[in-house]
């Protein structure tokens, strides 16, 4: 709030749930004269018990009240502030996600022998990874030859290094940590998944679209916007790992139905997934808010620099 108020911001943008609730309380008290919240999907979500839903949908609804515009992501979320009235639409702005399409796009290589399971995520509850490994465990006790790479840290990596090797699986488990080179990660697996409980729009679905590679995920808020369910990839139930497994299954023993699904997926993401059109979007917001006649004039105020275009 001291930086806010030292700093005179005409505009704050705050993103997610918890850091939004209190970027937007530091601009209430510090009077910025616009503040733009992007939903990065709520906290709030179907699986979560109705006391706790109906608390939260309470808080967005008290936040709302003090913010000039919120972006959504998705179609769903944008959906659900209208359904829950957690703020009039005057105030709600679809931009869409993106990434760097040219970062992430196919790859030409070798087959990989055994095939390579990917799965980019963060160790944390809400990335339910108990879901995927319990469909390694089905496959791997049918036979299935494969290797499965995670990308990601957290608090519960050490938990799942530990359950692998119990299980005898430590070979076939490759935990990568932190990574930055996930473009060439995701460009040389043959299947990616994602076994989440929740998402705003997930970049890892994203990414493997970009980068032609079929993706088994979660039918959960979120990956329903990202991937298109027997064409892109798979949408499973929460929770049944049998039904992930044979998804996978299907996949790994089918190399015409990953090129199809792969194709499929890169004219998607070309489509929907490119990250200069939702800057467009929200520079666009930018420009409208900025003209509101709280901004002072600036005559009145030390002169900023304008918006990098």
């Amino acid at each position: 709030m001291r930086l806010l108020r030292r700093e005179r911001f005409d505009l704050l943008h705050t993103h997610g749930s918890v850091i939004g609730v209190i970027g937007r309380t530091a601009a209430l008290l510090a009077r910025t004269p616009v503040v733009i919240h992007q939903v990065h999907g709520f906290h709030h979500h179907e699986h979560m018990a109705a006391w706790k839903r109906r608390l939260f949908i309470l808080v967005e609804r008290m936040m709302a009240q003090c913010t000039d515009r919120l972006l959504f992501q998705t179609e769903a979320d944008l959906l659900e502030c209208r359904r829950r009235r957690i703020a009039p639409a005057r105030k709600c702005v679809w931009i869409g996600n993106g990434i760097d399409l040219s970062r992430f796009r196919p790859a030409k290589r070798a087959p990989n022998d055994p095939p390579v399971v990917l799965c980019v995520a963060r160790f944390e509850p809400v990335k339910n990874h108990e879901m995927l490994f319990e469909a390694v465990r089905i496959l791997y006790e049918r036979g299935m030859r494969f290797r499965l790479l995670l990308a990601g840290e957290g608090v519960e990596q050490t938990r799942w290094e530990r359950w692998v090797r119990d299980r005898g699986f430590a070979d076939r488990v490759r935990f990568l940590g932190y990574r930055d080179d996930v473009p060439a990660l995701t460009a040389a697996a043959d299947v990616c998944v994602l076994s989440s409980i929740k998402e705003g729009i997930p970049r890892a679905v994203m990414e493997a679209a970009a980068c032609g590679r079929p993706m088994v995920a979660t039918d959960v808020a979120g990956n329903r916007d990202a991937l298109l369910d027997g064409k892109t990839g798979y949408l499973v139930p929460l929770g049944d790992a049998a039904a992930m497994a044979e998804r996978i299954e299907r996949l790994l023993r089918d190399e015409p139905l990953r090129r199809r699904m792969g194709e499929a997926g890169r004219r998607h993401a070309e489509q929907h997934f490119d990250e200069n059109k939702v800057t467009e979007r929200i520079l666009a917001v930018y420009d409208e808010m900025l003209a509101s006649p709280r901004i002072e004039s600036a005559s009145e105020r030390p002169a900023k620099e304008s918006i990098a275009r």
